[in-house]
């Protein structure tokens, strides 16, 4: 109960930590817990992701392609590499308290 409480405090009144626009954590966590995303941006430069577990990479692999014409190529390690006219596109991923936290590094 008490923990219902602070997740309403959180969704509106953004209460909580604040990462920038579009979304604080608090608020991206609800949208994927309820179903309604499975992958949401951070930050309004949409360099910072956090995702479901299992179904954000493919959203994420998606995201890019539409968003900037990025293609996906391949994985090492923790990182995913993305092509685009020459150019790469590294995101770094991690794995944490049951979600995926994407960084994406220019």
């Amino acid at each position: 109960m008490i923990a219902l409480c602070f997740m309403i405090g959180f969704l509106f009144f953004q209460w909580g930590h604040k990462i920038g626009p579009p979304f604080s954590i608090p608020k991206a966590l609800w949208l994927i817990e309820s179903g309604s995303q499975v992958l949401v941006p951070l930050n309004a430069e949409s360099s910072r992701f956090v995702g479901r577990r299992g179904l954000s990479q493919e959203a994420l692999h998606v995201y890019l392609r539409e968003h900037g014409g990025w293609t996906y190529r391949e994985n090492m390690g923790s990182m995913m590499i993305y092509e685009r006219d020459g150019k790469t596109l590294m995101v770094e991923s991690r794995f944490s308290r049951g979600y995926w936290w994407y960084n994406v590094k220019q």
